[in-house]
């Protein structure tokens, strides 16, 4: 029998320590974060905050997910909205800069001290990032038999452009706007970096 769903007041409350939770950790680095500030700003008693996430690591995985999880969502209704596929992959690139760019801090590599929370982070985020690559692989499929995409291997060229993402946000997010640097990561990826006669394409040997 599956469990009950939470009470909507409880999911609420969860929602709004996860929202104050997200400020603080992208403010201060991990280590120096308490569950006793978490909960005074929150403004919930400290037992409380102990109800919904058992430790600070507890709630440090469950803000990631929660931010994942927000993203797969929005992916999914960017293809179901059934837009042309390149329209469709753009706006799904912007979805993981913007998620990407607000989440950065918690996002970032922890320090040697928290190495169980680095190895849970990277499962976290690994289990969640299969979910956002097939999306991506089945629009590349979707645009590749339209004529729209070339055919590309769907299992490799999502984790590419993931990976794309992720390396444009770290070193450029605050000097260039989410907005920008999704536009820039579209007009690369499709047209790539070679202008008009900029040489012969790249073939394989």
């Amino acid at each position: 029998m599956a469990p009950e769903p939470p009470a909507p007041w409880r999911e609420k409350k969860r929602r709004h320590i996860l929202e104050v939770a997200s400020r603080i950790f992208s403010a201060h680095d991990y280590h120096a974060v308490s569950m006793e500030q978490v909960a005074r700003l929150a403004r919930v008693g400290k037992g409380t905050l102990y109800r919904y996430f058992d430790s600070k690591d507890d709630l440090y995985l469950a803000l990631l997910d929660s931010a994942l999880l927000l993203l797969t969502e929005r992916l999914e209704e960017e293809e179901k909205a059934d837009l042309p596929p390149d329209q469709t992959l753009t706006r799904m690139v912007g979805a993981i800069v913007q998620t990407f760019s607000e989440h950065l801090p918690s996002f970032r590599i922890l320090n040697g001290n928290e190495a169980t929370l680095i190895i849970k982070k990277r499962q976290l985020f690994q289990s969640r990032r299969r979910r956002i690559a097939m999306l991506l692989g089945r629009v590349l499929e979707r645009g590749a038999a339209a004529g729209v995409f070339r055919a590309l291997d769907p299992a490799v060229t999502p984790s590419l452009l993931i990976g794309m993402v992720w390396g444009a946000v770290l070193n450029h997010s605050e000097g260039t706007s989410p907005d920008a640097l999704a536009t820039l990561i579209a007009d690369i990826f499709f047209r790539g970096t070679l202008g008009q006669g900029g040489g012969a394409p790249l073939r394989e040997s």
